[in-house]
């Protein structure tokens, strides 16, 4: 009992959740590391230190990447390629923040406000050193920035990934001043560095985002009865911006590619069950495919995850992909329905992480970030912080009708 009341007292736990955010924002492993260990101290004290093993949320998400990575390691066992299975194996440790939740946090007071914390710190010191890059103009590419990012795609992505998650984290608390100012000043940040990063992709995946979260604000807020009309609305919306910003925003490598698809699209054709190699797109691509026009032969990948997907693992891996995310998507929705029923709010975390999947989805058309460790961990960590509250509305399903409404006038 006395370790119990001292980790509630002290926050222990959200400690543990404060340096995985802190951790998968400026992307060190020592973070994570710390955060295991003090976790699993905790596991031992606290009697409901393994319950996630009991959150549905989180069993399902883990079958479902489970045959995903066994579908792709069973594919390089099949072509006896060693070195391609250790790569597909090293999925794991790109959703370690996940694994960490669900296998020794259990349940947590206040996880999402102690993880977003340490995640916007992470993000401001990312964002300075991308700033003053900026400022002292030290250009990486193009006169694009990417500060500890890296690649000014990489920077991208983040920022992709980080504004539609403040943009919730700001809504959430947006009774808590503090919070507010340091969420405000932190999306304003994270604009200012997807500008500066130059990524068009991301930038289109940001327009996705918030025109995600408009529609469902507005459908919700100013109670519109027809859901599809509000859905085709969203959805020209983001093909006419969409459109607008390609037709304006021209670079001199766009026709690479295309080349780049057109080849990636044949290896598909000629290699349509198990494609040509988890890894092995680049050796392919400059062996057999490669245009005559091609003036880039070195590039890692095609520039656009779906067909990358389909021609380094054809049908088979294609389909164990998207059953993983057609699955997420179910539940995303199916729990951002129920919020919204249980406490009327305009938005939750659900729809922030489909907002997500959406920009994701728009950026996979030009690029291949989803599968990188960067990403990886970021997503699975607000996937984790979703899966903790998706399982909150479970059980807030089973207590009567009497303490629903007095748990709702609370909130």
């Amino acid at each position: 009992m006395f370790n119990l009341v001292f980790m509630e007292r002290y926050n222990i736990k959200g400690l543990a959740f404060f340096l995985i955010g802190l951790g998968v924002a400026i992307e060190k492993g020592v973070f994570l590391a710390i955060a295991a260990l003090i976790a699993l101290v905790i596991a031992f004290f606290d009697r409901q230190g393994f319950s996630n093993i009991h959150n549905k949320y989180f069993n399902k998400t883990l079958i479902l990447f489970l045959i995903y990575v066994g579908t792709l390691a069973l594919l390089c066992l099949m072509n006896w390629d060693i070195h391609d299975l250790k790569l597909v194996l090293r999925n794991f440790e790109k959703i370690a923040s996940f694994l960490i939740v669900y296998l020794l946090l259990g349940k947590t007071k206040n996880a999402f406000l102690f993880g977003s914390l340490g995640f916007i710190i992470g993000v401001l010191m990312g964002e300075a050193s991308v700033l003053q890059g900026y400022f002292a103009q030290t250009s990486l590419l193009d006169n694009r920035f990417g500060g500890t990012y890296g690649h000014p795609n990489s920077l991208g992505s983040v920022m992709e990934l980080t504004i539609p998650f403040l943009i919730y984290a700001i809504y959430k608390f947006r009774d808590r001043l503090y919070y507010a100012c340091i969420g405000g000043v932190t999306l304003l940040s994270s604009c200012a560095c997807l500008l500066i990063s130059g990524s068009r992709g991301a930038q289109l995946a940001v327009i996705g985002e918030i025109c995600v979260l408009l529609a469902i604000y507005c459908y919700r807020r100013y109670k519109i009865k027809s859901c599809s009309k509000c859905i085709l609305l969203a959805s020209f919306a983001i093909a006419a911006l969409i459109l607008l910003f390609i037709h304006y925003s021209p670079r001199k490598y766009d026709f690479e590619r295309v080349l780049l698809w057109r080849a990636a699209w044949e290896m598909f054709l000629d290699h349509p069950v198990v494609g040509v190699g988890y890894d092995d797109w680049n050796s392919v691509y400059k062996t057999a495919y490669i245009s005559p026009l091609a003036k880039e032969p070195d590039l890692p990948h095609c520039h656009n995850f779906y067909l990358h997907l389909l021609s380094t693992t054809g049908i088979i891996g294609t389909i164990a992909y998207f059953s993983f995310l057609f699955g997420q998507i179910k539940m995303t929705i199916k729990n951002s329905i129920n919020e919204y029923k249980l406490f009327d709010s305009n938005l939750n975390i659900a729809d922030m992480f489909g907002a997500i999947i959406c920009g994701m989805l728009i950026h996979n058309a030009v690029d291949i970030n989803v599968i990188w460790r960067y990403y990886m961990l970021k997503m699975f960590f607000f996937w984790a912080l979703c899966c903790l509250r998706f399982q909150e509305l479970e059980d807030y399903d089973f207590v009567t009708p009497e303490v629903n409404l007095a748990n709702r006038r609370e909130r």
